[in-house]
């Protein structure tokens, strides 16, 4: 028995020591988010210019599309996701990252991850994700960014294609792909995907991933619309939006002081990234999704991801639970995260028609995450 739990802790440490690179959005968004919350109060007014034009429930006119596409490529552009770290005095996609990790044996990932070695909170990306499940197998990622997921399933063996709005997310991309040999894995696209193709080749991928990404786009819909023409039988569909109803919602409208729910999207898209302002974010309920994938069998659809660290330790690397979170059982912790994460995750595939099978509203997020959801807050 002993040796049993050895083993198998030892396997837990090598799944979370993989995690590393996926948890650099999550500290981006917390420390920014405490020092937004801070400039943001007494803006009202900001705030809701910005909401009168691009925080809507409903699709934008063709005016505003245009106007709203070049706000949130210049957005993305002067910010990419997970980029501008350092570490040891060394700029991400530099040539003496390359080097300095191979002379040290060390993985490129964890370096540009800030060498942090113990995040857990974005544990539920490659488990969803089953990067290793998709080796020889054919991927479009939608919304690549600077391809942490990307690079991710090169290096488990997938053919994959990328298709990214920012040309400076994706200049950083094909750098990462460089600097770690994957270039002959991958092909790129710099496209919006409300017209993908347009650019892009229509051809059946075994995958269709895009994670935390339509719901910045305009119109979504549409870009589901044009999924469906990468899709065959056999095809599956995994996306992540944010969810209307979590956590950070809740921590977002008592740090602005801001208690109206009636304008929680405009509240809560305002402070959704890392940094102040996305000019396009919709946050989604699961009915909200359903009727977006009303045209697939959804297999699976449940939430994940709360934060639960106090943000100035974390920017040392120091994790101190919040005391709101101190004390949580590990069932209550999951029944937390079911309930109030901030990632709404899906997977689905084309409806067969006749009778639409009913979404599987799992307790944890299919059987791959029986081992690590519920993973508890750690001092």
């Amino acid at each position: 028995m002993a040796e049993r739990e050895k083993r198998e802790g030892s396997a837990t440490m090598d799944l979370i020591g993989s995690l590393i690179p996926y948890a650099i959005c999550a500290l981006a968004s917390a420390i920014a988010t405490a020092w937004l919350i801070e400039v943001g109060r007494g803006r009202r007014g900001d705030l809701q210019e910005f909401s009168r034009l691009f925080t809507k429930t409903s699709g934008f006119s063709e005016a505003e599309d245009a106007e709203a596409f070049r706000k949130v490529r210049k957005y993305w552009d002067e910010r990419p996701c997970n980029s501008g770290w350092k570490f040891p005095g060394i700029e991400f996609g530099s040539k003496e990252v390359k080097e300095r990790s191979s002379v040290a044996g060390i993985d490129l990932d964890r370096l540009i991850a800030l060498g942090r070695s113990d995040e857990e909170e974005e544990y539920h990306i490659p488990v969803f994700a089953e990067f290793d499940k998709w080796k020889g197998k054919r991927v479009l990622e939608i919304g690549g960014g600077i391809c942490t997921t990307a690079t991710s399933f090169a290096k488990a063996g997938a053919k994959i294609t990328v298709v990214e709005l920012s040309p400076k997310s994706m200049e950083l991309c094909q750098k990462r792909f460089k600097i770690l040999g994957l270039e002959d894995r991958a092909t790129f696209y710099v496209a919006n995907a409300e017209s993908l193709s347009s650019v892009v080749p229509v051809e059946t991928y075994d995958l269709v991933w895009s994670f935390g990404v339509i719901h910045h786009s305009p119109n979504p819909e549409r870009i589901i619309d044009q999924i469906k023409q990468y899709m065959g039988k056999e095809s599956k569909l995994k996306l992540m939006v944010y969810s209307k109803i979590s956590f950070k919602l809740f921590w977002v409208l008592n740090h602005t002081r801001q208690w109206s729910f009636a304008k929680m999207d405009e509240v809560v898209a305002h402070y959704s990234e890392a940094r102040e302002g996305s000019p396009v974010t919709y946050t989604y309920s699961y009915r909200g999704l359903a009727k977006l994938l009303q045209d697939f069998d959804v297999l699976y659809m449940g939430k994940a991801h709360i934060f639960p660290y106090q943000i100035e330790p974390y920017k040392s690397g120091k994790y101190v639970v919040d005391p709101l979170w101190q004390g949580v059982s590990k069932g209550r912790w999951e029944e937390l995260e079911e309930e109030l994460g901030w990632h709404l995750l899906a997977e689905a595939r084309m409806s067969e028609g006749g009778e639409r099978k009913e979404i599987i509203f799992e307790s944890s997020v299919s059987s791959r995450f029986e081992g690590l959801r519920g993973v508890l807050p750690k001092e």
